[in-house]
């Protein structure tokens, strides 16, 4: 049985060969076939993944055998696939050159073969490259593939690769070390979820920035995409190219950081008190659905009053819109109001929520204000959840802090009959109390395991990274590398100034009121810029209404569908506007003008 092998030799020296195609011996211990084979850096990084599975697998084995299986599973299936090449291209990075392909019983007759015909290879002995019915990529996507190949091998020719997988593994060890949690199921969570997840998206954003800025801005003043653009391939292939290989990169470093923190956060969690743990696992390793009542419909209400004392409105001269304004919010401010010993009900609709939850563990989560300035003291309040006047009813009475959000387990709670929760919550403090609309109180009840979750959690946030691969490659398609640089810089500080940029929609002037007569002090410029505020305003919380990481971070779900909404409105929308400027503007850019710069 024959099988093909690549031959090398160096100068008039010996040949070398090794095998094509799959390269099943580094299957059992892919380390020590690296070691073996002169694949010094990647044996030493099989070796410490090995490692890893084997100082975890005494406490995780349990737990988590799926996830242990993916780690050794993961990188011997990357070392089959990709074995011959990695052992290819370190014989030619140690000057041997490639003498062709040959198909032989071992290595050994591949390389008496060869050297009796001195170095050729005769057509009757090469391996044939029989067509395939489907081929992958297709012909016709063949280009572009090689685009992305290109970007990805430029980025580990570069070490770009390297260097951020030792920040982000570092990031992932070191900061958890470095900050103590309190002990507290919500305190592990805030330093191995929210800070290092954080650490890890904030180093990919600007990197991914970098990468697509640089390279295209700089293959252009290089002089080498002019080589490309010779090529029969279009320049939005070239384009896209570059956004799927700069995903390609993300992907991955995404994917083994993120990893390293859900196996850290597995392995330290067995090290916690067991009441700490039932609590992490509760509230935080599992994925909760968030009911909330519907707002109510502010806007008729005021019409309606005004509609009722609109003649004694008109004869008093008052100002509709600046009495409506007030109107709405003395009504908000009704609706939020609990007075001492009175109470405010709460009917969620449950009947959409998948499976029984009758069944399952409940939470509901409570945040209220106080007029109290400065006021540090607990207010007591009274929670009671079930049908009214029914003895399933269940309650509890808390002494609970103002301006912070509590959750309260009840475990399985009954409905009513038409499939709605019934929560009511009586003030039982000397103080009236401000339960918020928007998020005063809500219910979360499990739906769903956290492995899942998370996966999901971070297809969302892969979906923010491909919108800044697009603002990257887009301003890269017509300015140089810096000026590229700096501009998408910009637009990713701008989507972090949202407080600014509310303030500004809020006061609508720019520059700030005359102190004399409290109107904006160049309206003019206001006129022109308040708009403009508004608009980038709607676009950035377009964006940042997805929050995969405080989400999973919480325990709340990530569905399915925030991942569809992410990918159209972040990706398609969004980054498709900037995909359309980017390649118009590459298209019609004239390559031969780029000039190099030593």
């Amino acid at each position: 049985m024959t099988r093909a092998f690549q031959l090398f030799r160096q100068g008039s020296g010996a040949y070398v060969a090794i095998g094509s195609g799959w390269a099943w011996s580094s299957l059992p211990l892919p380390w020590l076939w690296a070691f073996l084979g002169g694949l010094w850096g990647r044996g030493a990084i099989l070796l410490a993944v090995d490692g890893l599975v084997l100082a975890l697998a005494p406490s995780l084995w349990v737990l988590q055998p799926v996830a242990l299986g993916l780690v050794l599973i993961i990188p011997r299936g990357i070392c089959l696939l990709r074995g011959s090449h990695w052992r290819a291209a370190s014989l030619e990075n140690r000057g041997l050159e490639y003498v062709g392909e040959i198909a032989a019983r071992s290595r050994s007759d591949a390389i008496a073969q060869v050297a009796r015909r001195n170095g050729l290879i005769p057509p009757d002995l090469r391996p044939g490259k029989g067509g395939s019915a489907f081929p992958l990529p297709p012909p016709g996507l063949q280009p572009w593939w090689a685009v992305v190949r290109l970007t990805v091998h430029a980025a580990f020719r570069y070490r770009l690769v390297v260097v951020l997988m030792a920040l982000l593994l570092g990031a992932v060890v070191v900061l958890p070390m470095i900050i103590k949690h309190d002990g507290t199921a919500q305190g592990f969570t805030q330093i191995l979820l929210t800070y290092t997840l954080g650490v890890i998206s904030a180093l990919l954003s600007l990197v991914t920035l970098w990468l697509a800025c640089g390279t295209l801005a700089r293959d252009i003043d290089e002089c080498q995409m002019q080589v490309v653009a010779t090529k029969p391939i279009a320049r939005w292939q070239i384009w896209l190219g570059k956004w799927v290989g700069i995903m390609v990169l993300n992907a991955m470093l995404l994917g083994i950081a993120a990893g390293a923190v859900y196996l850290l956060m597995q392995w330290r969690a067995t090290q916690l008190p067991p009441e700490v743990q039932e609590s992490l696992r509760s509230n935080v390793l599992t994925a909760r659905r968030a009911v909330k009542e519907p707002l109510p419909d502010l806007d008729s209400r005021v019409e309606q009053l005004i509609r009722q004392r609109l003649p004694e409105l008109e004869a008093k001269g008052v100002n509709l819109a600046e009495f409506r304004n007030q109107a709405r919010e003395m009504i908000k401010a009704n609706e939020q109001l609990v007075p001492p010993e009175h109470f405010k009900r709460f009917r969620l609709d449950m009947r959409a929520a998948p499976g029984n939850p009758e069944n399952r563990s409940t939470f509901v989560r409570v945040k209220f204000h106080t007029p109290e300035l400065g006021a540090k003291r607990p207010y007591e309040l009274e929670i009671v959840v079930g049908p009214p006047e029914t003895p399933t009813r269940r309650g509890t009475l808390r002494s609970l802090a103002a301006e912070a959000a509590h959750e309260i387990e009840f475990g399985p709670v009954p409905l009513d009959n038409e499939g709605f929760l019934v929560v009511d919550i009586a003030n039982r403090s000397d103080k009236p109390l401000l339960f918020p609309l928007e998020d005063g109180l809500e219910v979360l009840y499990a739906e769903g395991g956290f492995g899942l979750n998370y996966v999901r959690a971070l297809l969302v946030t892969l979906c923010g990274l491909g919108l800044l691969a697009a603002i990257g490659l887009a301003a890269a398609s017509f300015l140089s590398f810096p000026v590229a640089a700096f501009l998408a810089t910009t637009v990713l500080i701008l989507g972090l100034s949202t407080g600014t940029m509310k303030s500004v929609v809020e006061d609508r002037t720019i520059l700030g009121l005359d102190h004399e007569t409290n109107l904006p002090a160049f309206p003019a410029i206001d006129a022109v810029m308040v708009p403009v505020f508004e608009a980038a305003l709607e676009t950035v919380n377009l964006v940042r209404q997805f929050a995969p990481i405080d989400a999973v971070s919480s325990g709340r779900s990530v569905t399915w569908g925030d991942v569809a909404r992410a990918s159209a409105l972040v990706v398609g929308l969004m980054g498709g506007v900037f995909a359309a400027i980017g390649i118009t503007a590459f298209t019609r850019r004239e390559l031969a003008t780029a000039q190099t710069h030593h």
